[in-house]
């Protein structure tokens, strides 16, 4: 990015850049130095299109601004809105230009004929949600439960399901490699975890992709063994935030996720 960057102001004219994830303050000031403007956004309380809404000199229409509350519920994964799981499965399903169309005319209320198509992939969608939680293994890490599975399926579901099993957090790792991280009120330091194995995001939900893949060879060791090297590794990175987390407590240091476990249990 430092080599291309550049060039891409050079070429454009003007570059604008919105974003909410949380950024290396290093990373930002490089970024801005080349000359493109960057608005980054509290990753716990926006997505990138609030960012991009807030930032753009534009009235935009009623039912796009709604969209963007929508995309957010979804993003931020506040599951406060039933529209954001159609938002979240069509864009996935749909081709870009059509996902495009339809938002761009009808925001977050989708026609007819798409909750119907909508209707329809699912009933394959939950068959494989379902297959990943009965694959899932739990692990104690720390003061949480920790379960971790693999499969190509919707990760918020998978994640969901476990969650309402009594994980507070939870791995799905996928056939490319990658891997989704969701947290709960009881742990929300998803985006601490991923920066450890090659990813980021936010406290409740964020990605990664371990460093450990080199050729087909151990691609096809993940396929075999069901992601075994992959949730290794990301548990490792649980278990190193659990120790961090033990010792700034011992300081007695900010409140911790047990703490607030301990609150949810006790409401």
């Amino acid at each position: 990015m430092a080599e291309s960057l550049p060039t891409l102001v050079e070429r454009a004219g003007s570059v604008r850049w919105f974003d909410h994830h949380q950024w290396d303050e290093s990373v930002a000031a490089s970024v801005r130095s080349a000359g493109v403007d960057l608005v980054v956004g509290p990753s716990d309380e926006e997505c990138s299109a609030d960012v991009t809404l807030r930032s753009l000199d534009h009235e935009f229409p009623a039912h796009l601004r709604d969209l963007v509350a929508v995309t957010r519920d979804h993003d931020l994964w506040l599951k406060e809105d039933p529209r954001s799981d159609d938002l979240a499965d069509y864009a996935y399903w749909a081709d870009d230009e059509e996902y495009l169309a339809v938002v761009g005319e009808h925001g977050p209320d989708l026609p007819e004929t798409v909750r119907d198509y909508l209707a329809e992939r699912r009933v394959e969608k939950q068959a494989l949600v379902d297959a990943a939680v009965d694959r899932a293994t739990t692990h104690e890490v720390g003061p949480w439960t920790v379960a971790t599975t693999y499969g190509r399926c919707s990760q918020n579901e998978a994640a969901e399901a476990l969650r309402e099993a009594g994980a507070d957090a939870a791995v799905v790792v996928k056939p490319a490699g990658s891997a989704s991280l969701r947290g709960s009120e009881t742990f929300e330091r998803c985006h601490e975890v991923a920066a450890l194995v090659n990813g980021g995001g936010h406290p409740k939900a964020s990605g990664c992709k371990p460093e450990i893949y080199d050729d087909m060879l151990d691609y096809a060791a993940h396929w075999t063994s069901e992601g075994r090297a992959a949730r290794r590794v990301i548990l490792a990175a649980f278990e190193r935030v659990a120790e961090r987390v033990a010792e700034e407590d011992g300081r007695g240091g900010a409140e911790t996720d047990g703490d607030r476990r301990e609150d949810a249990a006790e409401a």
